[in-house]
């Protein structure tokens, strides 16, 4: 008979409180913060495959897109809103100017010693309106221009000056052909002072030759700075204040004379230019420089002064004892001068 043993120990197994039972819960089933929504992965790679798809296939219509866009801008022919208009530019520039150059050099001269001045534009030739006739064809239309040049016999100082015209077709597949001419005319002289003040290089300003003598040294003084080749020379002759810029000074110039040939008051810059107020103070001069550059000799005839060249300066306390220069440009700028238009930033 069997008997129990009695000093065997028990093991008991502790139940946690707090520990879950194996049985209930999978860890592949509960789901865990961060990780990615597999429906909207699943999403965003189909409509990423969509837009690789897409991509390949518009990309040959947009090259060829550009390619046409491309070829519309080549070569442009700017021209007018009228039928008949003028071209800056024109693809039968070149067989006219070549036609018009043989035709000068034929035995005997058509025009002798005359040189082509300019060409001054072509005018479109737009075609007739045609009918066929009874059992015939209609005839081959092409568009046409005329090519107008100026030519120039004598010399610079007493010439004379014709218009010339040729005819030229211009292919429909490209390329051009002189057709016929050119016509000879001779230009109506317009050397002539009728209908404006030769003396007055300003539209609708009155001026005068006559300055002040405070005038001609403000005028001395920024010629010598202006050729002196200095910057700080020519600022200082401005009376330009501000550190910020600098001025371009000529160089290479051995000496410089001024001579005023207009001068006039000029309307005060705050004001419109079609008001009648002036400010005595503001006032442009127009100058002649003699300039003889380095190396050059001075001349035995003529002008003792050198070749010339024009501008037009801007003087601020014209009408004190101590005006300044403070702006200059080209001839005929005077009016829409801006003082210290001519500094330079850094």
């Amino acid at each position: 008979m069997l008997k129990r043993n009695t000093n065997a120990k028990t093991t008991r197994v502790k139940k946690s409180r707090t520990a879950p039972l194996e049985w209930d819960y999978n860890d592949d089933l509960v789901p865990r913060v961060g990780l990615p929504d597999a429906d909207r992965m699943a999403k965003r790679q189909k409509w990423m495959r969509r837009y690789v798809k897409s991509s390949v296939y518009l990309l040959p219509f947009v090259l060829v897109l550009t390619m046409l866009v491309a070829l519309s801008n080549v070569n442009p022919r700017t021209t007018s809103s009228s039928a008949n208009s003028s071209a800056s530019s024109s693809p039968g520039r070149t067989v006219a100017t070549l036609a018009l150059e043989q035709w000068l050099a034929e035995t005997p001269s058509p025009l002798p010693h005359a040189t082509i001045l300019s060409w001054d534009g072509a005018h479109d030739i737009a075609p007739a309106p045609v009918k066929a006739s009874t059992g015939q064809s209609a005839p081959v239309t092409w568009t046409a221009e005329l090519d107008t040049f100026t030519l120039v016999v004598g010399s610079s100082s007493k010439p004379t000056l014709y218009s010339a015209v040729l005819e030229v077709a211009l292919k429909p597949g490209g390329g051009a052909v002189a057709l016929g001419g050119p016509s000879l005319s001779i230009v109506n002289p317009t050397n002539t002072t009728s209908g404006w003040d030769a003396g007055a290089p300003w539209s609708g300003i009155n001026s005068s030759a006559a300055v002040t003598s405070a005038v001609q040294s403000a005028i001395d003084g920024w010629t010598a700075a202006f050729t002196s080749g200095s910057s700080s020379q020519l600022r200082l002759a401005v009376g330009d204040t501000r550190s910020s810029v600098h001025y371009v000074a000529m160089s290479g110039i051995a000496s410089a004379t001024d001579t005023a040939i207009a001068a006039a008051t000029r309307v005060a810059p705050n004001l419109a230019p079609t008001a009648t107020s002036t400010n005595p103070s503001a006032e442009i001069v127009e100058v002649t420089l003699g300039l003889l550059w380095k190396g050059e000799k001075v001349p035995t005839f003529g002008s003792s002064t050198g070749p010339q060249t024009t501008m037009d300066l801007l003087l601020e306390r014209a009408n004190t004892a101590a005006p300044v220069v403070v702006a200059w440009g080209p001839p005929g700028s005077g009016p829409g001068l801006v003082p210290y238009q001519n500094a330079v930033r850094y």
